[in-house]
């Protein structure tokens, strides 16, 4: 199967070269700021929480660190420190390789258009995943009546700029560096088990649970190769989170969130189909689903001509 570089590739091979070790060492040089940036945040934003939990001494440091984990404010701030994430990768990557936007698949032609599609996307799978758990009885649903509109809609945006943080890390500067020098299927398949590992810490990790990461990496990759538009892609992977966790009210790999639309619990008698404490992403749908997707981009590959003409 014809695997040629898509029009980011090819501006990232233009702008920084064949250099697929220098991009890994960057990847764990953004990786080691970004989580040294997010515990300065974490320890400024959240020291008052952690000194008024812990100085209750009737809570034990097992069930003061869970209440500091379910507070929604911890939430809120999970998702948006991931802002940093954005800055410091087209940063350093423009910085030390000169890469500019267009390597990692930004343009503004039809913007907008290309954000509702990978919207519609996300949508559509998780509509079916959904729905898959509800009919074969694995998981309990309904209507929260203490939904809020206010934790809606700054989840909403905190989704949005966290699933583009790690498009533009793990597929614009990963992948799209790695594909320069080692081809685009080896790039897709490392820069997926990385995004695995990123999620190795979560609460309620299972091998299943990781094997479905880097499944879903494995999507992402091919509807950034295929669309070749950071836009498309990073509203795909902000909104598969945005449904599963503040509209059907599941946990997103493994995290809580407050003020979701709907409740659903798990069944724990279920838990190879619904995920169990990590999640839709923990369950076996999810990988029957994100296989089948996969092999339809797959197919959609072998389908295009040579110079890859993009959509």
């Amino acid at each position: 199967m014809n695997w040629p570089l898509n029009e980011s590739m090819q501006k990232t091979q233009e702008q920084a070269g064949k250099k697929p070790f220098k991009t890994l060492l960057f990847t764990v040089v953004m990786f080691i700021v970004n989580l040294l940036i997010s515990m300065l945040f974490a320890i400024f934003l959240l020291g008052p929480i952690i000194y008024s939990k812990v100085s209750e001494s009737n809570y034990s440091p097992e069930q003061v660190s869970e209440m500091i984990i379910n507070h929604p404010f911890v939430s809120y701030i999970n998702l948006y420190v991931t802002i940093l994430t954005i800055i410091v990768t087209i940063l350093l990557a423009k910085w030390f390789q000169g890469r500019k936007l267009n390597s990692f698949g930004f343009y503004k032609e039809a913007l907008f258009k290309k954000y509702s599609l990978g919207i519609l996307i996300a949508t559509g799978l998780m509509v079916v995943i959904y729905l898959a758990n509800l009919m074969m009885g694995s998981i309990v649903t309904q209507l929260n009546p203490q939904a809020s509109w206010i934790a809606f809609i700054i989840l909403l945006i905190g989704f949005m700029i966290q699933g583009m943080s790690e498009e533009i890390l793990l597929r614009g500067y990963v992948m799209n560096g790695l594909a320069t020098a080692w081809g685009v299927p080896a790039a897709i398949l490392l820069n997926s088990i990385i995004f695995s590992f990123m999620h190795y810490s979560n609460p309620g990790i299972t091998n299943l649970a990781l094997v479905n990461i880097a499944l879903a990496g494995i999507f992402f990759s091919l509807l950034f190769y295929i669309t070749d538009n950071m836009w498309l892609t990073g509203a795909a992977h902000s909104f598969w989170n945005f449904m599963m966790g503040v509209v059907f009210g599941v946990q997103v790999s493994g995290l809580n969130l407050p003020g979701t639309l709907f409740i659903t619990q798990a069944k724990p008698n279920a838990t190879l189909i619904n995920g169990g404490d990590f999640g839709f992403e923990g369950g076996i749908v999810v990988t029957i689903i994100l296989i089948i997707a996969s092999i339809y981009l797959v197919y959609l590959v072998s389908k295009r001509p040579k110079n890859l003409t993009t959509v």
